[in-house]
């Protein structure tokens, strides 16, 4: 996965009218920041958005391992479904892999050529977007 990194520091107001989003920083790092939202949110999607951007502010790499566990039929911003897709993709290639186990922390998981079309051609309006490239994928 690539490095997550803000050079950016939000508080958290727990607002119902602001959405987590995930930008791509002009250093290839991924953050996660808030945004306005057109609409008032559910107190549900508050809750987990919240506890996304806390963990990301401690420990970023888990943050979107995190989101990649969270069930798919919870509706989160686009560009949060974007990255929970990827982060899911990479969690599904690492426990079906045989040599996990061994390799553990060492494990390399490569997207394969036809996943790194499908996601780039899914990239949603987001901050970065324009950055996210086979290359940038091949990284993570």
């Amino acid at each position: 996965m690539p490095a997550i990194k803000s050079n950016i520091s939000l508080a958290l107001s727990g607002s119902a009218s602001q959405h987590l989003t995930l930008a791509v920083l002009d250093s290839g790092h991924v953050a996660f920041e808030f945004h306005p939202a057109k609409e008032t949110l559910p107190l549900a999607r508050r809750k987990v958005e919240k506890y996304f951007y806390e963990l990301y502010k401690t420990d970023p790499s888990r943050a979107l391992l995190a989101l990649g566990l969270t069930n798919s039929s919870f509706c989160l911003s686009p560009s949060v479904e974007f990255w929970r897709s990827i982060s899911s993709a990479f969690i599904h290639a690492v426990l079906t892999a045989s040599e996990t186990e061994s390799l553990r922390e060492k494990m390399q998981v490569a997207l394969l050529p036809e996943e790194t079309t499908k996601f780039l051609n899914r990239i949603p309006a987001m901050i970065g977007a324009e950055r996210v490239t086979t290359t940038f994928l091949e990284k993570i």
